[in-house]
């Protein structure tokens, strides 16, 4: 992916009112950080279960993530709406 030029798509920001940013995260960054989860050993394409990622995507399931298989989970955040 380094021969991938900066992509013309406007960077991620978190929800900070912090100006200028001081973090974008770009989607180079997103695909550098796939391959180092696939050299790893943190993420295998063969052993993805999507069926069971969009079950615990589900708010009334849970709505987590499994980051890392057994160690960490991230959940989402708090929200004003139910």
């Amino acid at each position: 992916f380094s021969k991938i030029a900066r992509c013309p798509t406007l960077p991620f920001r978190d929800c900070t009112w912090v100006s200028p940013s001081t973090f974008d995260l770009h989607v180079q960054d997103c695909w550098a950080g796939l391959v180092r989860a696939v050299k790893s050993g943190l993420y295998s394409a063969g052993e993805f279960n999507l069926e069971e990622y969009l079950y615990y995507d589900s708010p009334q399931h849970g709505d987590m993530h499994e980051v890392v298989r057994g160690k960490f989970f991230a959940f989402k955040g708090p929200t004003g709406k139910r």
